[in-house]
């Protein structure tokens, strides 16, 4: 009862500041929130899209598996909140009136159209959404007694639903509350913090991992963070350069500390289900205090994975119907990708090992003169193929392998 009404809750709260957006014409307003993206906003929505459930799952098991590996993560991850604020100048400047990432991408690559990128980045961050949602539809299945796979279609439907009336003005304007629920209940959980196990793993045992996984996070994933559409836009969207980098330099420290709490978590009360491990660090009259942490995470992040995917792949101005069909489709997409990877870790590593082929394009749109497009479309393209075809046969190489592929291929068709 409690979990439903905390669940009702944070679904109510978008649908009512999205009647005041979904007006005829207020089309910006569901886009991009345009003209409301201020400190506090910015601040709340970088906590909130960086601390969802994937960090949470991330972070957890890996830290049970090998200290090294989960403190690695955590560590190298808030760096790449820093790195974000660092680039935020580059990106304004290179940005050209473009919002999102892909916009940038083509616009810089001479392409006049940007689908042949969307595709690519379209279907990392759709399985970084599926992941949300597959954590969404455990938490009802377990609430409700549903299986799984109602759960997961149930759970599409609503979310799809909020996001489609609010679009991103809800999912900015909420990310206030939302960040305050998820820091509050974290500062609980550090109050709560396990001792370290006497007969734990030493700290730089790898457990069932290669170095080369230890490799492949410190060499990419401190840009994981600059590369996630989510955080670009709302680079691109605050009200200015100095909104964006104070906003990333105040929330580094504060997920900082989260992903440490997490990670320490999994060492110290590792092979658990982390839901049910959580739920153990409430006080014993409140367990129900981490469904409502993990749904505030799900909810604050899913849209903004989302809604930046939507900017630029339709027409120029869409119509509201237009608008929320595109995100119906998203959505549709999502709850199809949730239902075909099941295991929650598989996904995560999928999408941050994927994540870094998009560096040498990314790269190259900051940094170099216009590319030829052939090069983007090959590097991001092929490289997405083969990073997911490496997570299959070895999780410990996926992101360099990828990333090697796409590099090779975009210095080699750049400028042919």
């Amino acid at each position: 009862m409690v979990f439903a009404i905390c669940l009702g809750a944070l679904m109510l709260l978008p649908v009512v500041i999205s009647a005041r957006a979904g007006r005829a014409g207020d089309v910006d307003a569901l886009l991009t929130n345009a003209g409301r993206n201020t400190l506090g906003r910015t601040v709340a929505g970088v906590v909130c899209g960086n601390v969802g459930v994937g960090s949470f799952v991330a972070l957890y098991l890996f830290g049970g598996a090998s200290p090294v590996i989960g403190a690695s993560v955590a560590a190298a991850y808030t760096s790449g909140l820093v790195i974000c604020a660092l680039l935020v100048p580059r990106i304004r400047a290179r940005a050209g009136g473009t919002v999102s990432l892909v916009s940038l991408l083509a616009q810089s690559h001479g392409l006049t159209s940007p689908l042949p990128l969307w595709v690519p980045v379209a279907a990392i961050f759709l399985l970084r959404a599926s992941v949300q949602l597959t954590a969404l539809a455990l938490l009802v299945q377990g609430a409700t007694g549903l299986g799984m796979g109602p759960a997961l279609i149930g759970s599409g439907i609503v979310v799809a639903l909020y996001t489609a009336i609010g679009g991103y003005r809800a999912a900015v304007e909420t990310d206030v509350a939302q960040a305050v629920v998820i820091v509050a209940l974290m500062v609980l959980i550090w109050i709560n913090l396990p001792a370290a196990p006497a007969d734990g793993p030493a700290f730089l045992d790898l457990g069932p991992y290669g170095p080369a996984l230890l490799v492949g996070i410190w060499a990419f994933v401190p840009f994981s963070a600059v590369l996630a559409v989510d955080n670009w836009q709302r680079i691109t969207l605050a009200e200015d350069t100095a909104t964006a980098r104070r906003a990333f330099l105040i929330a580094t420290p504060v997920c900082g500390a989260i992903f440490a709490a997490i990670a320490w978590i999994g060492h110290a009360l590792p092979g658990g289900d982390v839901f049910e491990t959580f739920r153990g660090l409430m006080p014993v009259s409140a367990p129900w205090l981490a469904d409502l942490l993990f749904v505030t995470a799900i909810m604050s992040s899913i849209d903004t994975f989302v809604m930046p995917l939507v900017v630029g792949t339709g027409p120029a101005r869409p119509s509201l119907g237009q608008l929320r069909a595109m995100i119906a489709g998203l959505f549709a997409t999502v709850i199809a990708v949730s239902l075909i990877f099941g295991a929650l870790l598989s996904s995560v590593i999928a999408a941050f090992s994927s994540l870094s082929v998009f560096l040498p394009a990314v790269f190259g749109a900051l940094f170099l003169r216009p590319g030829r497009g052939r090069a983007a479309i090959v590097s991001m393209n092929g490289g997405v193929v083969v990073a997911m075809a490496l997570t299959v046969i070895s999780r410990d190489v996926a992101a360099i392998g990828g990333f090697g592929f796409a590099a090779l291929t975009y210095a080699m068709l750049r400028r042919r």
